[in-house]
């Protein structure tokens, strides 16, 4: 069987085989290739297609479609309001940590003397590093107390 004319077109043959179901897996990918870029081949293919007769579903459809889009409706609206109640959280928990407390001075007048600078051991990398570490620990033993109370809350 001829898939193809020489032009490179579908033969007539081609699109019954595709039709009936009759291709191998190799010949449906080269067939829906070429039809996918070919309008001349699948305008030939529509309208083959339009003298086959249509099945209908043996149960009704809506029914069924309308409820998975009110379960992925709520889903979205839940996953919202489930990541803006965690970005809450956490935004309480960092404050609670005092990681910001140092930053309130910037808005408050200035000294008239310079403080004095504070001798830095070390490299910056090594600074970084402790500065992270130590806010690590800040929020993690925020985190802490903030489950800790939660569950004497919960127990009461």
């Amino acid at each position: 069987m001829e898939l193809f004319h020489e032009n490179g077109h579908l033969t007539q043959e081609g699109f019954q085989a595709l039709i009936n179901g009759k291709l191998d897996e190799m010949g449906r990918l080269e067939a829906a290739e070429h039809l996918s870029f070919c309008d001349e081949c699948l305008l030939r293919y529509t309208a083959l297609l339009e003298n086959e007769d249509l099945t209908a579903p043996s149960e009704p459809l809506a029914a069924g479609v309308w409820q998975r889009i009110r379960r992925r409706t709520m889903r979205v609206f839940t996953s919202r309001y489930a990541t803006a109640a965690a970005a809450a959280v956490f935004a309480l928990i960092i404050w609670g940590t005092g990681v910001f407390q140092n930053m309130g001075g910037m808005h408050q007048a200035r000294p008239s003397a310079p403080p004095e600078p504070k001798a830095y051991a070390g490299t910056v990398t090594s600074r970084m590093n402790e500065f992270v570490s130590e806010t690590s620990q800040q929020i993690g033993t925020a985190i802490s107390d903030f489950f800790a109370q939660f569950q004497k809350g919960a127990q009461q």
